[in-house]
């Protein structure tokens, strides 16, 4: 750029920004937000400013992913990139255009791994890419137990028998809401310790550390040995 050309674009720059500033400390209506004048202006100012690299999430799922982000300032819209390869930019991966967050990826196969960036649009322009982020779908009924794949448990269906595994692979209930959930308890006495139960939803056993005096136990020093708190009985010293 040649030296006239700085000094027309510097005079440009000048002029807007004195014309704005006149034109806000002309203004004699408030905002929606009760701002006045230049206070209007810097208020405008401050929507449109701000990181416009988006902070994404990847979670996998039952055949899915799910991808969430927190709202850049001023955007637009949202371009969501993918791959199968775990390096991609958005010049080679798969592009899907005004997501939305949540966004739910379907269609995805079991035990395979995608991977997702984000991009904002702002002022018509599509900003920079957020960092790559790579999820795991899984199957729910498989009888794998697929944590990265947002599983609690998985009994070989997708039916809810009562065993404590929900439809979606989920954990229904918790210990000490009185049900037994079997895949996950040996049984529930609802919190407290019983003749059967422990409070944390085990059998009483001599050396859990759990003194379960409902079950006969005078002490639990947590191990077996004698010659130190709690003998190995849980009987007494």
């Amino acid at each position: 750029m040649n030296i006239r050309k700085i000094l027309f674009y510097k005079i440009g720059i000048g002029c807007i920004a004195i014309s704005s500033f006149i034109s806000a400390c002309s203004m004699s209506k408030k905002d929606g937000n009760n701002n006045n004048g230049i206070f209007a202006l810097l208020a405008a100012i401050s929507a449109t400013t701000g990181s416009v690299t988006p902070t994404l999430t990847a979670t996998g799922g039952n055949l899915q992913i799910v991808l969430s982000w927190d709202t850049v300032a001023g955007a637009e819209s949202y371009n969501l990139y993918h791959s199968t390869s775990a390096s991609f930019t958005s010049q080679t991966g798969s592009k899907i255009t005004g997501v939305t967050s949540p966004y739910v990826h379907t269609g995805q196969v079991d035990a395979a791994s995608r991977s997702y960036i984000l991009t904002a649009v702002r002022g018509g322009q599509e900003g920079p890419a957020s960092s790559i982020q790579t999820a795991t779908a899984g199957l729910c009924g498989n009888n794998i137990t697929q944590t990265y794949a947002s599983e609690a448990c998985d009994d070989g269906n997708t039916i809810d028998n009562g065993n404590g595994c929900s439809t979606t692979c989920k954990r229904v209930g918790f210990c000490g809401d009185g049900t037994r959930q079997s895949i996950f308890e040996a049984c529930d006495s609802s919190g407290v310790n019983a003749v059967t139960c422990d409070s944390d939803c085990t059998a009483p056993v001599c050396g859990d550390g759990i003194r379960n005096a409902a079950a006969g136990e005078a002490c639990d020093d947590g191990n077996v040995n004698n010659g130190d708190t709690c003998n190995s009985t849980c009987s007494g010293p």
